[in-house]
């Protein structure tokens, strides 16, 4: 099962992981809207938000993508 870290996290914490806060993040995901779909044949592909926070985690921490896939269930 995927986290939704923007759901579980609260401002402070989501702010330290990701160098962005909520509202930020929010803009920035309406921005995206349209732009960005999940597009795989499988079961469960990755959601907006999630690509979106994939890809703030790898800028903020510098992690490699094995670090965050594993954070974020995906491969």
């Amino acid at each position: 099962m995927r986290n939704n870290l923007f759901e579980e996290l609260n401002d402070t914490e989501f702010r330290k992981r990701f160098r962005i806060s909520k509202n930020t993040f929010q803009r920035l995901a309406n921005l995206l809207d349209g732009v960005m779909e999940p597009v795989n044949d499988r079961n469960q592909p990755i959601s907006k938000i999630n690509q979106i926070l994939i890809c703030l985690r790898f800028y903020a921490s510098g992690s490699f993508q094995i670090n965050i896939g594993d954070h974020f269930y995906v491969s």
